[in-house]
């Protein structure tokens, strides 16, 4: 649908991102938004993504005007949720961002006309008035929440990228799986058997997101149906 401003121009999508930044009782920190949009709904420090600023720099400095943080590392997470609403003339396309909360701060509530004050809340338990698109992404990306919060509590020795399908495959033996890269499961346990994976290297090894994201598209893209008994070959 192609849409013009007063001015002529077309019309585009608002580009922002949303930051979990989580603490080590493996909460986020969200806060009450105060604006028309989404007023009152518990939503995510982030905001839009200015002129030649990556994703991370945008994530880092909302984050240090919204709530006084200086983040050290962000870390993608590969995901985004859409808004499209037309009643409040609204169109954005969010990516988010994920961050340990960084020792000896707190959180301060920078901007008091634009939310209220930050609260810790557990992501997995998060109340009615959360903001919707905090809500999908959660159910959608789950195992990479779970995965850095568990990097957090049990951090490991590092992992070569390389070795981290030989992790894959150790895990899914030790939850009774074969270990051989050839092997069949049940594609009803196939998602569930790349999450105990997850589990299991993150708690282990120290394994940056975005090569668990690489391993799990490779998983995704390397599967072979065998139609005759309903099985997937891996």
């Amino acid at each position: 649908m192609k849409e013009k401003n007063p001015n002529g121009k077309k019309r585009r999508p608002d580009i922002g991102v949303g930051v979990l930044i989580v603490n080590q009782d493996g909460h986020i920190l969200l806060s009450r938004r105060l604006k028309p949009y989404g007023y009152g709904k518990l939503a995510l420090p982030g905001g839009h993504v200015e002129w030649m600023e990556t994703l991370i720099q945008t994530a880092k400095r909302e984050v240090l005007e919204e709530t006084g943080i200086r983040l050290k590392k962000v870390e993608e997470m590969r995901d985004y949720t859409e808004e499209l609403n037309r009643k409040m003339d609204k169109h954005y396309a969010t990516f988010y961002l994920i961050a340990a909360m960084p020792k000896n701060q707190k959180p301060q509530d920078m901007e008091p006309h634009k939310h209220g004050p930050w609260g810790w809340y557990d992501p997995f338990k998060l109340p009615k008035h959360a903001w919707n698109p905090t809500k999908r992404l959660v159910k959608r990306s789950a195992h990479l929440i779970s995965a850095f919060i568990n990097r957090m509590k049990y951090p490991g020795k590092k992992i070569a990228p390389e070795g981290l399908w030989k992790v894959f495959f150790l895990s899914r033996a030790e939850n009774g799986m074969p270990a051989s890269k050839h092997f069949k499961v049940r594609a009803s346990s196939a998602a569930s058997a790349f999450s105990h994976a997850i589990l299991f290297t993150e708690k282990h090894y120290n394994v940056n997101l975005v090569e668990i994201e690489d391993a799990s598209a490779r998983v995704a893209t390397q599967e072979q149906w065998d139609t005759e008994d309903g099985y997937e070959k891996i």
